[in-house]
């Protein structure tokens, strides 16, 4: 039994130190087994890491680059819609911009035909209105005029026959001198009708035109009056001064209102004397010897410019037209301005005269030399200054090309 026991305690020692001795093993097996394993999971998760990069490297490459075929795809599937949509709005535009234009055309074509008529209309008759009232003046003052030279004249007649009653002498010279003075007024009354005629046919000169002509006209019978009268007291007596004395204020009395009338006139210019006197200047530029009888007209015209205006445009003409015969006929007329009470037309007629190459106007400027101006005095000088160089041979200048104005009937009507 003993050994029995010493048997198994024996075993059991062994078994114990045989289970420790295993135990021991088997710890050093699990802690290296531990250690394998982690040094294996450290690698698995490295190799896990660099594999899980590479693969998010390569998807995000994947990604950007579906992301930009995506992306240029949408560009050029929204281009072409975007394009055809822009075609379509700049036809659309141009066509609404075209037809508004037409449109806009329309009206304002129209607009224009409506107002050229409804102005043409009036404009029409604001002539007739004009006319009508410039003949129905007319008339009045031709009435007027009539009526007070008939009255001067039954006036003279009564008072002649009473101083001859009176002095028992006859004075065949101051009735004759009234006889010629009734003739010129019923000469001046015939004038005026025909001025009138004139006036009711030319519609398109309905104001200036007669005007002009009324003051040209008109003024021709005043002068016959106050110089041939004074023919009466070129032997003075007490029957002389009393006739002057009766007879004289008498028949001025209706000279009067045209004499105060022109200082007006010349006062300041109006708009028609401007524009006429830009006429002229044209016309003179224009250099035309067709020009001349119409600038004639206005030699005598109450405005101190337009005289000046017509001696240097008839100068240039003469100027520019050498020496050939129809030009000469200028030169006379520009002499009748060297005579004229201005100054300043004075001194363009001299001026205008020294611009013509002729011997004609030698005459002339010797006698603009004793003008009481001196500077027309100089102007004079220094024309024939010029004429000691001059040759009878010398070409005469070419006219100078220029677009012709209008005309100095057009000028003078302001409704035309």
């Amino acid at each position: 039994m003993i050994p029995i026991l010493v048997a198994l305690l024996a075993a059991a020692v062994v078994g114990a130190i045989v289970f420790f001795i295993l135990q021991n093993k088997l710890d050093f097996l699990s802690e290296q087994t531990d250690r394998k394993l982690e040094v294996f999971q450290n690698k698995y998760e490295a190799r896990i890491q660099q594999s899980s990069q590479a693969l998010q490297e390569s998807y995000r490459e994947q990604l950007n680059q579906k992301i930009a075929e995506v992306k240029d795809q949408a560009e050029s599937s929204a281009a072409a819609p975007v394009q055809s949509l822009q075609e379509n709005y700049q036809a659309q535009l141009t066509q609404s911009t075209n037809e508004l234009k037409q449109q806009l055309d329309a009206s304002l074509l129209e607009s224009v035909q409506s107002s050229e008529a409804r102005y043409q209309e009036q404009l029409t008759q604001a002539t007739h209105e004009l006319k009508e009232e410039l003949e129905s003046n007319f008339r009045n003052e031709l009435q007027s005029l009539e009526a007070k030279y008939q009255a001067d004249l039954e006036l003279a007649h009564q008072k002649i026959a009473e101083l001859e009653q009176a002095h028992k002498s006859p004075i065949p010279d101051e009735v004759n001198n009234l006889d010629e003075t009734e003739k010129t007024s019923a000469e001046t009354g015939n004038e005026l009708v025909e001025l009138l005629e004139e006036a009711e046919t030319n519609q398109d000169e309905p104001q200036e035109v007669v005007e002009d002509e009324i003051l040209a006209d008109s003024s021709q019978p005043e002068q016959p009056m106050l110089t041939e009268t004074p023919s009466i007291t070129d032997q003075p007596s007490q029957i002389d001064q009393d006739l002057e004395d009766e007879i004289l204020p008498e028949p001025s009395q209706p000279e009067q209102p045209m004499v105060t009338e022109t200082p007006s006139i010349t006062d300041q210019p109006s708009q028609i004397d401007q524009d006429l006197d830009e006429t002229i200047t044209a016309l003179g530029n224009y250099a035309q010897a067709s020009d001349i009888p119409q600038l004639s007209n206005y030699i005598n015209h109450p405005e101190s410019l337009i005289r000046g205006s017509i001696a240097s445009a008839l100068g240039k003409i003469a100027a520019a037209q050498g020496l050939r015969a129809e030009i000469q006929q200028a030169i006379p007329l520009i002499g009748k301005l060297i005579q004229d009470p201005q100054a300043s037309v004075r001194q363009s007629a001299v001026e205008a005269l020294s611009n013509i190459k002729s011997e004609k106007v030698i005459p002339l400027l010797e006698r603009a030399l004793r003008d009481p101006d001196s500077d027309v005095v100089k102007s004079a000088s220094a024309g024939i200054s010029q004429f000691k160089s001059y040759r009878r041979t010398q070409s005469p200048k070419p006219a100078k090309k220029t677009v012709k104005p209008l005309s100095l009937n057009e000028c003078s009507n302001p409704k035309a």
